[in-house]
């Protein structure tokens, strides 16, 4: 497994939902999982994702890696917090297996009916692989 880095800094490229890239290191947002690329509302999680960004450089604090070797962090755009804005617009859920950190976010977004919430999403919400 790679060394634990310092904070990463800089423009970052959309991956797909909830992976990002930056100065080539990928890096996967901390206890989120949106849907991929290849399942539906992959590219609607990635669209958002590249709105919250907003072409603004993003702070990233890593805390780990996940066992495809990607780094995982918190990532920042200011005060905002990357992942919590996506849960919150219904584009990510919270998982809980790797923590509670956007659990409110996500029964927000559930109880507004954002994005995968929405009504009519139940079949392409089914379609994710994981939980």
């Amino acid at each position: 497994m790679p060394a634990l880095a310092g904070p990463i800094r800089g423009p970052a490229r959309v991956a797909d939902g909830d992976t990002l890239v930056i100065d080539g290191t990928r890096i996967r947002l901390l206890a989120i999982d949106a849907p991929e690329m290849g399942e539906p509302l992959g590219g609607r999680a990635r669209l958002e994702m590249e709105r919250i960004i907003a072409r603004r450089p993003l702070d990233c604090e890593p805390h780990g890696h996940d066992r495809y070797r990607n780094t995982v962090a918190v990532c920042r755009r200011g005060r905002l917090d990357v992942a919590a804005e996506l849960v919150r617009r219904g584009w990510a859920r919270a998982w809980r297996r790797y923590g509670l950190d956007y659990v409110a976010q996500e029964d927000e977004a559930k109880a507004a009916g954002r994005g995968m919430w929405a009504p009519g999403m139940e079949a392409a919400r089914a379609s994710r692989r994981h939980p």
